[in-house]
């Protein structure tokens, strides 16, 4: 009933919840924050116009390009308990931008690692370029942004872990390196941070260090976990920006995500994650954003 908003250490607004949320939505994401309800979403978001969406890659045919990653009857999961994934088939495309969704406990962090080759699969086959290939060789192929991405963030400063990532192609051009570092860290704002550790960094901004360090790894396909938490409206549309490169120079992307806003914003499709498996997919247009709405309460389907 209360909103107070603060910006560089200072108390820049109080408001009534009624006066908060008749300030126009430009005014709120002036001051960096996010849509305060789903019709202000609704009005902004970059669906495809009705009629106008990309097929699902599951009814696609191979002649429409072969896919990055291809994962045909995997079945993964943790020792000593039930698989996670039950049977699961799935196909990305490059360039195609694909949200995953599903309630919590569904499988879809289970899902992302295995893509990555950080859990290995029980059965099944995970293909990258039409290659079958281990866990341990998709790992750099495909890059998973996590959760919580201080797990994945091993040099001393910002800087040294960008410069490892560029290294991790096989990159040898260190004048084109620091190019490429300082254009990533101009568009993620992560300038002025050169020298320091990045588990002394915001959660944000550790978030948006390691979707960088993906994008200048050259992996084939990127998988970005929950990739919005913590992040304002500005930083948002950051990761939104690199997305959208991504899909331009033909990397897939996975987006494991409870955001409704950014799904909206950065998708073209959605898969939804059931028991383990891919129970439904669908591209992502005015026609069905009530299907998504309905994976997360927002509405029913009439």
């Amino acid at each position: 009933d209360r909103y107070v908003v603060i910006s560089d250490g200072s108390v820049i607004g109080d408001w009534a919840a009624a006066e908060f949320l008749a300030l126009p939505f430009e005014t709120r994401t002036d001051m960096g924050l996010r849509a305060a309800s789903l019709a202000e979403i609704d009005s902004v978001v970059a669906v495809s116009p009705l009629g106008d969406a990309v097929a699902s890659n599951a009814s696609r045919s191979p002649s429409c390009g072969e896919p990055v990653v291809r994962m045909s009857g995997v079945v993964a999961g943790y020792r000593g308990a039930p698989a996670v994934l039950n049977g699961l088939d799935f196909c990305l495309l490059p360039g195609s931008v694909v949200g995953i969704v599903g309630h919590n406990g569904a499988g879809k962090t289970t899902f992302a690692r295995c893509m990555a080759g950080l859990l290995k699969e029980k059965a099944g086959v995970i293909e990258v370029d039409d290659m079958p290939l281990r866990a341990r060789k998709r790992a750099g192929r495909v890059y998973l942004v996590m959760q919580e991405p201080g797990y994945q963030l091993f040099s001393s400063t910002v800087d040294d872990e960008l410069a490892s990532a560029c290294s991790s192609d096989g990159a040898e051009d260190s004048l084109g390196n620091k190019d490429r570092i300082a254009a990533i860290k101009a568009a993620l704002a992560l300038e002025g941070l050169a020298d320091r550790h990045p588990l002394s960094l915001s959660g944000g901004e550790r978030q948006r260090l390691s979707i960088a360090a993906g994008l200048l790894s050259s992996a084939r396909a990127m998988i970005l976990d929950e990739p919005t938490s913590g992040l304002d409206y500005r930083n948002m549309r950051r990761i939104d920006a690199q997305i959208a490169r991504m899909r331009d120079a033909g990397i897939a992307v996975c987006v494991v995500s409870h955001d409704y806003e950014f799904l909206c914003s950065a998708c073209d499709e959605i898969a939804l994650v059931e028991d383990g498996r891919i129970a439904e997919r669908f591209p992502l247009n005015k026609a069905t954003l009530p299907k998504l709405k309905l994976n997360f309460g927002f509405a029913e389907i009439r």
